[in-house]
């Protein structure tokens, strides 16, 4: 009888294996995604040997299983949002050998939907890829990426949605009664000039955009992305929206190449509520979390550098080096407003930054310039954060400040 439970346990542990993938990780990488699991930070996606569907009403999205996302306003850099938002995206991925799609649900109260007049904005949510990964990169700024590490968007538009499920909304059918401009154009208009969100025929109601910081968004060739956006009315006249975006996984040069064998992929949400006068920075965004995929195995390279955010640390320790650092003077903490306006307001700053970014900006503040006013000297480039010295603050301090940071949520 022993030796039959012996074997069993042999063939659980096999089996075990197979589905998880996590054979070859040792005790300290399989406690990495259990935290990140435990953190809300790590998405299973779903294998199915059907095509992903772009209608977010099908039932095989239910094979997924849905995650519900904390998403706050943006508050780093401005333009800021006058009043602090939270709120939650539902998020499920699901993948095949070929595609990968995500279905994305939010609540919002109203269709923003037309921007031809300049005092309307629209709807919009976007998932955010850095452009390489899994080998020990560290990941971009979670604001467009940066220069030494680039990103990959997917941005759905709800006037995009609107133009191709009921024709064009422009100027013309925004302002019916306007009077038509017969004074000689010595311009060219944006379709002339091929401006994408002034074309008014659109293939997709996705944008694929590339970016390597502030400043450098860029449209490029849609590399087979798809999305669907469907507002619904909910209870009590309350609303919400259901986006799907799916693309080859293979982009042909057109965006990140998603390998599935890398075991985990980084990614980043952001949403836009016209109906509150949000556009551009003015937005909610997330911190980096992780879609794994089911059935694959993680080599232990791709856990290597968040791993950096897991190792022992006091809480209670890294708010009192905080408040002996004085970084009260330059931000924003909980409970009490910055002497000087020139750093990053840090009141909820764990739901946008990791531990690994946040001790990589204590320790390397020049590493990712954010070029806002009063965060940089113009003159030199250079960070207004000080460069601590070793002798001052050393490699737990680090630890125990961002742990503690992280807490601020």
């Amino acid at each position: 009888m022993k030796k039959l439970n012996t074997l069993s346990l042999l063939g659980a542990v096999l089996l075990l294996t197979v589905v998880t993938g996590q054979a070859r990780l040792n005790a300290q990488e399989s406690s990495v995604l259990k935290r990140l699991a435990a953190a809300g930070d790590l998405l299973i996606a779903r294998e199915v040997d059907t095509e992903i569907p772009v209608d977010g009403s099908s039932r095989v999205w239910n094979k997924a299983k849905a995650y519900k996302i904390p998403i706050i306003s943006q508050f780093s850099v401005a333009p800021r949002v006058k009043t602090l938002d939270r709120s939650e995206l539902t998020v499920r991925v699901l993948y095949n050998d070929k595609e990968i799609g995500l279905r994305l649900s939010w609540k919002d109260r109203t269709v923003d939907e037309n921007v031809a007049a300049t005092e309307r904005f629209g709807d919009a949510v976007a998932v955010c890829f850095p452009m390489t990964y899994g080998n020990g990169e560290r990941l971009p700024y979670v604001g467009m990426g940066d220069g030494e590490q680039p990103v990959n968007i997917w941005h759905w538009k709800a006037a995009w949605q609107a133009d191709i499920d009921r024709g064009f909304q422009g100027v013309a059918e925004t302002y019916v009664n306007r009077m038509p401009l017969t004074t000689p154009v010595l311009y060219a208009s944006g379709p002339e000039a091929g401006a994408p969100i002034s074309q008014q025929k659109r293939a997709t109601p996705a944008e694929n955009l590339m970016a390597a910081g502030f400043g450098t968004l860029t449209s490029t060739a849609s590399a087979g992305l798809r999305a669907q956006g469907v507002w619904q009315k909910g209870f009590l006249k309350k609303g919400a929206w259901r986006v799907v975006l799916k693309r080859p996984l293979s982009p042909r040069g057109h965006g990140v190449d998603i390998d599935v064998a890398k075991g985990l992929l980084p990614i980043t949400f952001a949403t836009w509520d016209g109906g509150g006068s949000q556009r551009n920075g003015t937005k909610s965004i997330t911190r980096w979390r992780f879609i794994q995929f089911a059935g694959k195995e993680i080599p232990a390279v791709s856990l290597r550098t968040i791993s950096t955010g897991f190792s022992q640390a006091d809480v209670e320790r890294g708010k009192r080096l905080v408040d002996t650092l004085e970084c009260i003077k330059c931000h924003n903490l909980p409970g009490a407003a910055a002497a000087k306006d020139v750093g990053t307001d840090l009141r909820f700053t764990g739901a946008i930054f990791r531990v690994d970014y946040l001790i990589d900006s204590l320790k390397h503040p020049n590493q990712v310039v954010v070029p806002a006013p009063r965060y940089f000297t113009p003159a030199t480039g250079l960070s207004t954060m000080p460069q601590y010295a070793p002798e001052d603050v050393n490699e737990q301090d680090f630890q125990d400040m961002a742990t503690y940071l992280r807490t601020l949520q």
